[in-house]
């Protein structure tokens, strides 16, 4: 795999942006939607440090321009490289890394433009997770929001089960049990009843973050048995998931 990597490095140190991302990186590194280096080697550390040439002097964000003809990065491309880079940023730097708030940030933006509701799903829930970890809950709270209503206009359940786990999360550390017993209720419930398949890839799974909260609020509501049984749930839908950050 190393030379992979230093194929990617060197042809962006070329300007071949292009050819590095899609005659490499994609195929070759990640293999396509097996997400391979991820997933299964779980060497997400490499992953970042090999991204990382594909922006500009390392600011994360601001993706890389070349004046070498065709190989340039288009606007999905760099919609692409900005999903991969927070994704694996916050895998290894932990959820607060404010360098990855800013490729969800530009992420966001892109998303718009391009119209890919799935695309501004991981930028919007890759703040989400952030600003749960750094912000006043106030501000959290709005972000989940406007999870839960793309979700809604999408009609989308495996958004859904995501929006659920945001509200949920958010609503439990505000100190509303109820409402966030209904939210990681409601998120487990349409999982259960869908099936719902995994459309982005996340650092952490919608599913066992409804779990999780779930139990988590049915402790604080005094069910200790109940609570115990649901975390227990959520450990061993965690360990279905190789290489998953939620285990």
């Amino acid at each position: 795999m190393e030379p992979l990597f230093l194929a990617v490095v060197c042809g962006c140190q070329a300007g071949l942006l292009r050819d590095a991302l899609h005659e490499v990186y994609l195929p070759r590194i990640q293999r396509g939607a097996a997400s391979f280096a991820a997933k299964v080697l779980g060497i997400r550390g490499a992953l970042v440090s090999a991204l990382a040439h594909f922006f500009e002097n390392g600011k994360w964000g601001s993706p890389m321009q070349t004046n070498v003809e065709g190989q340039g990065l288009t606007t999905e491309d760099q919609l692409l490289i900005l999903e991969q880079t927070g994704l694996n940023l916050t895998a290894t730097r932990g959820l607060g890394a404010s360098e990855a708030r800013v490729c969800y940030e530009r992420a966001e933006s892109l998303s718009y433009s391009l119209n890919r509701p799935l695309s501004l799903y991981s930028a919007l829930m890759g703040q989400w997770l952030f600003s749960l970890h750094t912000d006043k809950l106030s501000a959290t709270i709005q972000i989940a929001k406007r999870i839960y209503s793309l979700g809604q206009e999408q009609n989308n359940s495996t958004l859904m089960v995501g929006a659920c786990r945001a509200m949920a999360g958010t609503l439990h550390f505000m100190g509303d049990f109820e409402a966030a017993r209904r939210y990681a209720r409601d998120g487990i419930q349409l999982w259960s009843a869908k099936g719902t398949t995994a459309q982005v890839e996340e650092v952490l799974a919608s599913a066992v973050g409804c779990l999780f909260y779930g139990g988590l609020i049915i402790w604080h509501l005094g069910d200790v048995a109940l609570s115990n049984a649901t975390i227990v749930n959520a450990i061993s839908l965690a360990k279905e998931r190789p290489k998953n950050h939620a285990r």
